[in-house]
């Protein structure tokens, strides 16, 4: 949001302002800037003094996340920081993944579980989760292209 002003919506999406961004993007409102929420696999850390900076982990840094039910490794992105309280949010890239989906959700319904997609939200399994220390130099940000 420049100065307050929402972002105009682009191609039915509102942009989804990221901590991991292309610094060589000059419009807050572009979405190239911006981590692909909806397709690359990324999560997001606390804020704040709570270890993990302490621990050497920022944005932009490596994670491989594991869910217990599965024996393939997801690999993703340190993309966003979070309430320093909380820990555990994901992309709905990372969430197709935990879930072997093979396709993306048709709207933010079927993601939450709401209307006629009641009770079938994409919510991710319990998982272990590794996140790499130290910075990860991205010229841009990842995107599933």
């Amino acid at each position: 949001m420049p100065h307050g002003v929402p972002c105009v919506e682009q191609d039915g999406f509102l942009v989804s302002m990221t901590a991991l961004q292309d610094p060589k993007i000059n419009d807050a409102c572009d979405l190239a800037k911006y981590v692909d929420a909806v397709t690359v696999p990324a999560l997001v850390i606390p804020k704040g003094s709570n270890g993990f900076s302490a621990r050497n982990v920022h944005v932009g840094g490596l994670a491989v996340v594991m869910p217990r039910h599965d024996k393939a490794p997801i690999y993703a992105v340190v993309g966003d920081i979070g309430p320093a309280d909380e820990l555990g949010e994901g992309t709905v890239g990372l969430a197709r993944l935990a879930l072997n989906k093979t396709a993306d959700p048709v709207n933010y319904d079927e993601v939450r579980g709401r209307g006629k997609c009641a009770g079938k939200g994409w919510e991710i399994p319990y998982s272990y989760v590794l996140i790499f220390r130290g910075h990860a130099r991205h010229q841009r940000p990842v995107h599933d292209d």
